[in-house]
């Protein structure tokens, strides 16, 4: 489902997720603009950031390429990290891992090239606690940029995309 909640655009679909998760995919990025951003995670019913979601993120802000994970409750209570460097690249492929441990309250993405495995970052947090998914959860993507409105869109692939619980 493509939806439009202003000022980005979105595609999602329904998930039954109501404990830890895994969620891998693979994205190539063919336009990052400055101030891009790729979101991919489970969000809640109408994939609003300012609603509760846990997501990772390819960015490109000021401060260079970046990853960065995000997760906020339905206490609006929010936490995430960045981590910046040469992690990505246009056209190529880059593997994703985004998961989110209950028990632990803990959060973590993991990147690397496809084409350099050697090349893994990790980011980790706390989390924002219990993430409750069962009430209307979506699977999501966005491309909203910090400057939506000054054309900060991103293009690109997404591929071999695998939400599991464990």
């Amino acid at each position: 489902m493509s939806r439009t909640a202003d000022p980005y655009e979105y595609v999602s679909i329904p998930v039954n997720i109501k404990k830890d998760f895994k969620l891998d995919y693979d994205i190539k990025p063919t336009h990052f603009a400055w101030a891009g951003d790729f979101h991919l995670g489970l969000f809640s019913e109408d994939m609003i950031k300012s609603n509760p979601h846990i997501m990772g993120e390819l960015a490109n802000p000021d401060e260079g390429k970046g990853i960065y994970i995000e997760g906020q409750n339905s206490n609006n209570v929010e936490s995430g990290t960045a981590k910046y460097g040469d992690f990505w690249e246009l056209n190529e492929w880059v593997h994703v891992t985004l998961e989110y441990n209950k028990d632990e309250s803990t959060m973590s993405l993991k990147t690397y090239p496809k084409s350099d495995i050697s090349n893994i970052q990790i980011i980790s947090v706390e989390s924002i606690g219990d993430y409750d998914l069962s009430l209307n959860g979506l699977l999501g993507a966005t491309t909203n940029g910090l400057t939506p409105y000054q054309n900060s869109y991103v293009e690109g692939y997404v591929d071999n995309v695998k939400l599991v619980e464990v």
